[in-house]
């Protein structure tokens, strides 16, 4: 080719720096703060919060006063005041069999009495006499027992006797409500019972079968105030 087709040939143009813009870089986002990103999950902020007032209310209900942790509600039942009181009855008993024994189960309260708990001393003052006059000596024992085993007892020997008996439990108090009314027990016992002899020269002997007794039962208990019974106050 010449030189003059050379010169005639059109030159491609120069281009610069300045046609091709520089890409948009965008300066990174700072990390967002927890409240920010508890925000943004609202489900989870008013869920977190609806646990929190759930619990409150359990804790108010668990300890009995029955209301919330935002107050009201209803008020705690008020503390049962106990007093010393004091209630009795009278016990007659059957015949006691020559050696038997019988016994007979301390009742507690009845239709002038309010619910009997906390007892704390039982009295039993027992009286017998020779259901055959005249016929040698019997000899009858009595005895008070407590539910855990505390014991008092008294024998007594001739056509008559008596027997005054009192077991205390040392360990109740007003301070709180316990049930022991059951298994205070009376325990009577004839241990021989005497014959007579009768016809001529006694020849004809007649057995004593046994004795009758009579007991006054009284107890002292701690029960609420204002009950329909004897106060020892």
């Amino acid at each position: 080719m010449s030189e003059t087709a050379q010169a005639e040939s059109p030159m491609a143009p120069e281009q610069t720096y300045a046609e091709y813009p520089a890409p948009d870089y965008q300066a990174p986002e700072a990390p967002r703060t927890f409240m920010q990103k508890l925000m943004a999950n609202k489900i989870l902020f008013f869920g977190i919060i609806g646990v929190v007032v759930i619990m409150l209310i359990a804790v108010g209900v668990y300890a009995g006063t029955g209301g919330t942790a935002f107050g009201g509600g209803k008020t705690a039942p008020p503390t049962t005041k106990l007093a010393p009181m004091e209630s009795s009855y009278d016990l007659k008993g059957d015949q006691v069999k020559a050696g038997a024994t019988n016994e007979y189960p301390v009742s507690f309260g009845d239709a002038n009495d309010s619910v009997v708990t906390n007892v704390y001393e039982v009295s039993a003052v027992c009286s017998w006499t020779d259901d055959y006059a005249g016929s040698e000596p019997d000899s009858m024992t009595f005895e008070l027992v407590s539910p855990n085993g505390k014991n008092m007892s008294s024998t007594s020997e001739g056509t008559s006797g008596n027997a005054n008996l009192k077991v205390t439990e040392d360990n109740i108090t007003d301070s709180k409500i316990v049930d022991n009314t059951g298994g205070w027990t009376l325990r009577v016992t004839c241990n021989f019972a005497g014959h007579k002899d009768v016809g001529p020269l006694g020849f004809l002997i007649y057995v004593d079968a046994g004795n009758n007794f009579s007991a006054k039962i009284t107890y002292k208990y701690y029960g609420k105030e204002g009950a329909s019974t004897n106060s020892t106050k």
